[in-house]
Order: structure tokens, then sequence, then C-alpha cells
């Protein structure tokens, strides 16, 4: 059938320059449901992603954000596997991290298109619904999405106890102060190199590469950490070195990329480091925190899960 473009601005209600506005007419209703796509899985022929794994209302501007998220967890584990240094289960856990994220946003965004569509239906009810929407909470802006529960992070600073269903905060809407593995990794200012050069963590993490963040300057722990690191492709993990607030710092070290002190001491109080418990935390290619450990044996049970 023909489409004519007067008769659709006419039907849509439309106006153009030039135009005068008409009365709009109602052509049909739409049921919105809200569903999470039984193939937001990875099998050995296809994955689903973006808009195609999961179908919900534009409530909360949820779906841009989630589906960017998606092809980001997805990507960087199938890039290790295409270049043969990881093994092909990996990408299992693309599912295994994702669903519980999205089941979440399909409840948040279907309760604030149902708060909207059950509003009183005269001025006062709809601008208090309408505002009920473009109000975003924390949990909204995303920054508490997380994948705590999945099977290739490690914590050794706060282990999982045992019954704990993590899945059920996997948007954080349950707010928590502490730093955990499967979290976004947060950004902090004010770091300086030897040079005087100033960088943000956000600067150093990479979407082409794993990278361990080592709090500590004491040579016999770096030297541990370095002599197992040095087993993996260049280019692959690289490393961070991060000296407490008023300390000298270090000069070069043969196997660390960077080295700063953490001039304003935003880092060592982001992610609950102190310079006397040295700890790692290494960061993914997607920006999330894959550990916490303390020290080069944990660092390297938490790697096995995710290299061949």
């Amino acid at each position: 059938m023909p489409c004519f473009p007067g008769a659709v601005r006419k039907q849509l209600g439309l106006t153009f320059q030039g135009d005068s506005i008409g009365q709009p007419t109602v052509i049909g209703e739409i049921e919105v449901k809200s569903g999470l796509d039984q193939i937001h899985s990875w099998n050995s022929h296809f994955a689903f992603i973006i808009d195609a794994a999961h179908v919900h209302t534009p409530a909360g501007g949820q779906g841009l954000n989630s589906s960017i998220q998606d092809a980001f967890n997805l990507a960087w584990k199938l890039a290790l596997v295409e270049k043969g240094l990881s093994d092909p289960s990996l990408l299992s856990t693309y599912s295994e991290e994702r669903i519980p994220v999205i089941i979440d946003m399909l409840k948040m965004t279907s309760e604030l298109f149902r708060h909207v569509a059950t509003a009183n239906k005269d001025e006062a009810g709809l601008s208090q619904a309408i505002l009920a929407l473009r109000t975003r909470e924390d949990h909204v802006k995303q920054f508490g999405v997380n994948y705590r529960w999945s099977s290739i992070v490690l914590d050794e600073r706060s282990p999982v106890d045992e019954g704990e269903d993590l899945r059920a905060n996997a948007y954080g809407s349950q707010k928590s102060d502490v730093l955990r593995a499967g979290d976004r990794a947060p950004d902090a200012p004010d770091l300086v190199d030897g040079e005087g050069k100033t960088y943000t963590l956000l600067r150093v993490f990479g979407p082409t590469h794993h990278t361990v963040v080592i709090f500590s300057t004491s040579e016999e722990v770096l030297e541990s950490y370095l002599s197992l690191l040095r087993a993996y492709p260049k280019g692959i993990v690289r490393t961070l070195v991060v000296s407490p607030q008023g300390s000298s710092g270090r000069s070069k070290v043969d196997g660390v990329d960077t080295i700063v002190v953490d001039d304003g001491g935003h880092a060592y109080a982001i992610y609950g480091a102190s310079d006397k418990e040295a700890i790692a935390v290494a960061v993914r290619p997607d920006g999330v925190v894959g550990a916490i450990v303390h020290g080069a044996e944990g660092l390297r049970r938490y790697f096995e899960k995710v290299f061949l």
C-alpha cells in the first residue's frame, strides 16, 4: 500500500511549518508488554543483544544504556576467545551476568510505566506521573549495575556469604558503601606520575585490556604480582601502581606500565585501600571490577577464570 506523507501527517496529527494544527486521530491502540527474550544468551551459533534481547517500555530511558552494556559485556569476551586466549566457555558468562540485570530493568521500567498508565487522567495527575518519570533516582542512572554473583569475579576482601542472593540487587538499588568485585570500577582524579603528569583512573582503564591496579609500593609485593603477569601476552594486561598520598612514589619499575602517587587521596579512599595492607584490583575491559585480592595467588586464581 503506497504511503502518502500528507495522509500520514494527518493521521498522526503532526504539524510542520505552514501547516495548521488539527485534531489528532486515534488510529489504534498498542498493548505494551515487557519481556526478556528467551534467547538473550550465547550459544555456538548466535547471540541476541541490544533491543532484540529485551523488550520494554521507554519509561526511565534504560534501553540504550542497557544495549551498550550488552554489547560491551560480550565483545571483550568474544575478542579473547577469537584470539585463542580464552576458552569458549567464557562466552556463557554473557547470559549469566546480563540476564539478572535485565530482569531488574524490566521490573523497574514496567513499574514506571504503570505509574503513568494508572494516574488520574486529569492535568494534575498526569503532571505528577510525568514528573516521577523525569526524576531519576540514583539506581536509574545505572551506576550501581553490577555482576557480583558472576562465576568469573573474585573478591577476597568481601567474599560472598553462603545463601547471599546477590542477583536480587543487580541494579544496585540497595546501596553499599563497600566496593566489591563485580561492581563498576569508579574513577579517581589527581593521580600524578614522576614527571608531574596527571591522570584519572578512567584514562588508564581501556576496552582492549585488563588493568591491574596495585595499591602498594613494597618491592616484594610488586615483584610477586609482576612475576605472575609476565606470563601473559604483552598488551592483554596492563599494570598501574598507585602510591599513597604524601609518599614520594617510585621510579620506573620494569614490567609496570604506569606509576602514580594518589595526590588527592581519592583512589585509596574510593577503593578502600590502605598503605598498611596491600591490595590489587583487576579491572576488566568493560570497566567492571573483576577481582579484589590480597596477593598474587588471588590474582592468579582470577585470571584462571578468564584466560587459558
